[in-house]
């Protein structure tokens, strides 16, 4: 990661911790529906989670901290500064979603605003239902043309 890149994140890691910290109103929007979504699942009985395509962590990390029991697992095509300061139950992966290759192994996967920025996301969509054990969940959010 080049160093502009480095300081850009440090910079955006720092500003999550004001106050006057600027939020996207349907970021903000797609995050609390999702946490609300969450709790009704048997989310306590979950071990592996798969975040597929997770930027700088910000759904992992609170995942992680809310619920200490889960082993999340970040891939992003591109790697986060803000990566470096997770809790010890998050690994992330700078990986493509074309190449995941876990079989039967997570509980339950989230993707949010990836899958349209992938031209070949079909795939990406059967590696991950590959990836999922019988009776997992996947909960995925694509913005629509008007967004």
């Amino acid at each position: 990661m080049s160093l502009a890149n480095q300081a850009k994140e440090i910079i955006k890691s720092l500003l999550r911790h004001t106050p006057l910290y600027p939020v996207h109103i349907g970021q903000y929007m797609r995050k609390k529906y999702f946490f609300k979504y969450l709790q009704m699942l048997p989310i306590t009985t979950f071990h592996e989670v798969l975040d597929a395509g997770c930027g700088p962590g910000e759904y992992d990390m609170k995942l992680a901290v809310t619920y200490p029991q889960l082993k999340v697992t970040g891939y992003d095509v591109k790697e986060f500064a803000s990566w470096n300061e997770s809790p010890k139950n998050i690994q992330f992966k700078q990986q493509d979603l074309l190449k995941l290759s876990e079989e039967n192994y997570y509980d339950f996967c989230l993707c949010m605003d990836v899958l349209e920025h992938i031209p070949r996301n079909r795939q990406v969509l059967e590696n991950i239902y590959r990836s999922l054990k019988p009776n997992g969940y996947f909960y995925f959010h694509m913005p629509n043309r008007h967004q």
